[in-house]
């Protein structure tokens, strides 16, 4: 999303990058491990949910069984701005 970091919540993004992993977790001997991503988010179409940290964003999947995944806004681009009724 390198032409426009204006983002909010409800727009419409399309994923444009593929992470190899889906969390990180810790194992009972302290140690983390990477956890395998299962499912292809690259290409789908998602919805920002809300703001991470810096320039991460939560996107929620909704086709793909409601999965959401943290993203870094270059990983997706803007396809559509929400409509903001309240400033109407």
């Amino acid at each position: 999303m390198k032409e426009d970091k204006n983002i909010h919540i409800g727009d419409l993004v399309q994923c444009i990058w593929q992470p190899d992993t889906c969390r990180v977790v810790k194992r009972n001997d302290g140690k983390e491990w990477c956890v395998p991503m299962m499912i292809t988010i690259k290409g789908q179409l998602g919805i920002v949910l809300k703001k991470a940290q810096g320039s991460r964003w939560h996107i929620l999947f909704p086709q793909l069984y409601a999965y959401t995944h943290i993203l870094c806004d270059s990983a997706f681009e803007l396809i559509s701005k929400r409509d903001n009724y309240a400033n109407r």
